[in-house]
């Protein structure tokens, strides 16, 4: 008989359905790179997206880390595309369009007001 696994932090939620779907590759480096960005779980991001609820990215250093990758990587491949001679790929265009954006977006100082505004309401302990 199996033991039952213990998650390492506490769950507040009960996971008694499993929903699986296949995707073509294109979509799955889409959907990562989203959820990279994102500064959630996959699982949170595509639960998030699939009830139509908002995706709200806080701004933090793990989201900085993400965008400064992702940014090395576009880097990279237009090098990469310049030296060969050939055109931007369908992908690389709406990465660096979805990076572009998220980046925008949180250096609006709309985003930082927000951020604060969730720093205040941490709970101290």
């Amino acid at each position: 008989m199996s033991r039952k696994r213990r998650a390492k932090r506490p769950c507040k939620r009960s996971r008694s359905v499993i929903v699986a779907f296949r995707m073509e590759e294109d979509a799955a480096t889409r959907l990562d790179a989203l959820v990279s960005l994102s500064d959630l779980t996959k699982q949170d991001y595509i639960e998030r997206r699939l009830l139509d609820e908002s995706v709200t990215v806080i701004p933090s250093s793990r989201i900085a880390k993400s965008l400064s990758q992702w940014m090395q990587a576009i880097y990279r491949e237009l090098v990469l595309a310049r030296q060969e001679g050939r055109i931007l790929g369908e992908d690389l265009v709406w990465i660096t369009r979805a990076v572009a954006e998220e980046y925008g977006a949180l250096s609006s100082e709309a985003a930082v007001r927000d951020a604060n505004e969730a720093m205040r309401n941490i709970p101290r302990r």
